[in-house]
Parts: C-alpha cells; structure tokens; sequence
C-alpha cells in the first residue's frame, strides 16, 4: 500500500493508524484518525502526541483519557472527560479528582 492509501484507510477508520507503518505516518493523519475515532489515540507516535490533541481526545469521549499520557493530563481535560463519560474517573489521577466527582 502507498502513503495515500494508508491516509485513506485512517479516514474511513481512525483506529486503522494501528496498521500503518510509522514511516508513513505524519502529524496530520494522526488528527485525522483522532478527529475519527478518539481511541485512536493510542495508535499515535508519541512524537505527534500534543497537549491540544489529548484535549481534543478526552472532549470527545471521556473514557479515551486512559490514553492520554500522564504528562498531558490537567484538571480541566479530566473535568471535562468525566462530565462526558462517567466511566473515565478511574483514569483521573488522584491529585485531579474533585468531591463532585465522587
């Protein structure tokens, strides 16, 4: 397969980055796969991984914050995950759990 087909295959299904080879991956389909499917994100090289698309992962669902990497995790990214799906509090680190969460 080429680079575009690979692009292609990510567009139809974010979680497809998971098959293509790292050499073909760049910046931009890895928002494409996240902007596809929030879980995607754990296929994206740590290299591409940004604090704005671990935000834009847990705004759109809240339990792919298990993917989201420690070091991007706030306060707010873990508010806003749990007000979307309740089920991501148990990847809220300790220090961002609220008394409204639990």
């Amino acid at each position: 397969m080429t680079k575009i087909n690979y692009l292609e295959e990510v567009r139809r299904c974010g979680s497809a980055l998971e098959f293509v080879p790292e050499e073909y991956i760049t910046r931009e389909m890895c928002w494409i796969a996240i902007r596809n499917d929030a879980y995607a994100l754990k296929y994206v090289p740590e290299k591409y991984i940004t604090p704005n698309m671990c935000r834009k992962t847990a705004k759109q669902d809240g339990e792919a914050l298990k993917y989201v990497p420690e070091k991007f995790r706030t306060s707010e990214m873990c508010e806003e995950a749990f007000r979307k799906n309740g089920s991501a509090f148990k990847y809220v680190p300790a220090k961002f759990k609220t008394s409204e969460m639990c």
